[in-house]
């Protein structure tokens, strides 16, 4: 009989942790010299993103799809989620040559 509820507990938290998504992380992306900073390697869905203007000049984080579109003055900062996966597309309004591409995947499961 131990052992049937054992198991038993053991198949319910298997099936809890593999229906809890992973944890979604932070991420700071500089803007300097006229250029966004490295791209994180790896983005999930439900990750975010802090863009900080570390330059002297006003730029805007703005995505091709129309997903999000921060104003950044010099020294400013802000956050944006990533709310669904595949490929972002990013430019300045101010300067159309800044860009960057971002891949975001989707949300994975913990496996047990």
């Amino acid at each position: 009989m131990a052992r049937v509820v054992t198991a038993a507990i053991g198949a319910v938290l298997a099936a809890a942790l593999a229906s809890t998504p992973a944890h979604a992380v932070r991420y700071i992306i500089p803007i300097r010299n006229m250029a966004y900073g490295p791209a994180p390697a790896l983005l999930r869905v439900g990750d975010t993103l802090l863009w900080r203007n570390e330059d002297m000049f006003r730029h805007t984080v703005t995505a091709r799809s129309g997903e999000f579109d921060l104003d950044l003055m010099p020294g400013k900062e802000k956050e944006v989620q990533l709310g669904k996966s595949g490929k972002l597309n990013i430019y300045c309004r101010y300067h159309p040559t800044m860009t960057l591409s971002l891949y975001v995947k989707p949300v994975t499961r913990r496996t047990p």
